[in-house]
């Protein structure tokens, strides 16, 4: 199957960002072609079935954000700009009015998409948003933290929906269209409190983790200290 064409780019990128590795590229295809299967069933919102989705999703676009870790700014820049080109293209060889109005959909979505990545940016948090969302989302052992879904969601919506402009399925193409607009409006509106929520996720996190370490012999001291100050 291969890489979704949101995440590979018909010609150099104006932000010199590299083309993947070959081995980063196979492991995001094997995660694409797991997550692709899951979307396609159109999953519902909360659902364990959407977790699955969520999970590769995630996966996916984490392994992306680490290979380009030294530029992850200009990396989403270069997306949102082969995004634009792509759809671009679509517009001038499509009479279809379905189509057409998918297109403008898909458009604005990627218009949201720009703006997140510009506001992260301007407020000097988006290596930070990275960090926390590879911490928070690498817990593997529960579903999908509620702080993360609406974002995996997203892209979930706009990878799909490149994806079936590809394809003859119209309304396929026009179902995830809209649904990458309508999330994409719903994560920019949340920005703001974007970063407190992956802060607040990152602590009790790290919380829950804290006595994962410990041996039984560290638990006997403290109690035993506890039981000191008595």
């Amino acid at each position: 199957m291969g890489l979704p064409a949101f995440l590979k780019p018909s010609e150099p990128s104006d932000e010199g960002v590299p083309d993947l590795a070959p081995e980063v590229d196979h492991a995001c295809s094997a995660f694409w072609a797991q997550a692709r299967a899951a979307w396609a069933a159109r999953p519902q919102e909360g659902s364990a079935e959407e977790d699955v989705a969520l999970r590769t999703t995630f996966d996916l676009m984490m392994t992306v954000a680490k290979a380009l870790a030294a530029h992850p700014q200009a990396a989403l820049r270069a997306y949102v700009n082969e995004g634009l080109r792509r759809v671009v293209r679509e517009q001038r060889k499509t009479a279809e009015d379905d189509r057409t109005y998918a297109l403008r959909q898909l458009e604005q979505a990627l218009e949201h998409y720009g703006v997140a990545v510009e506001t992260l940016a301007a407020l000097g948090g988006l290596d930070e948003v990275f960090a926390q969302a590879m911490e928070v989302g690498d817990d593997l052992a529960g579903p999908m933290p509620r702080e993360l879904r609406p974002l995996y969601r997203a892209h979930g919506a706009l990878l799909m929906a490149f994806d079936e402009m590809a394809s003859e399925r119209t309304d396929e193409f026009r179902y995830w269209a809209r649904k990458a607009v309508e999330c994409w409006r719903g994560v920019q509106a949340g920005l703001p409190a974007l970063g407190m929520l992956l802060r607040g996720a990152r602590a009790r996190l790290r919380a829950r983790r804290a006595w994962d370490s410990w041996t039984d012999e560290d638990r006997r001291a403290e109690r035993e200290a506890w039981k000191a100050l008595r």
